[in-house]
């Protein structure tokens, strides 16, 4: 077989359009989800509550710190390939 031969991959391409369609459904239930977070009156129990995304960065962030700690830990952790070898 030739891979070169310049013809695009018939599987790919009609795959394009349900990941666009999936990708537009995400969006608008992600702004669906937003509209509504602001509609409603919601009273707050504690400041960290008051602000708007708190816990959806504090998320993302928290996230981020855990992979960059899990890499550093790795690398304190990580044995010789002929560690066990005599």
């Amino acid at each position: 077989m030739n891979y070169n031969s310049g013809k695009p991959i018939s599987g790919l391409r009609s795959q394009i359009p349900k990941f666009v369609n999936f990708q537009n459904i995400f969006y608008f239930f992600c702004v669906l989800l937003l509209v509504i977070d602001f509609s409603f009156i919601t009273h707050h129990e504690t400041s960290f509550d008051s602000i708007p995304f708190f816990y959806a960065a504090f998320g993302f962030f928290g996230s981020v710190i855990f992979v960059i700690l899990a890499v550093k830990i790795r690398k304190l952790l990580l044995r010789a390939e002929d560690y066990f070898d005599d």
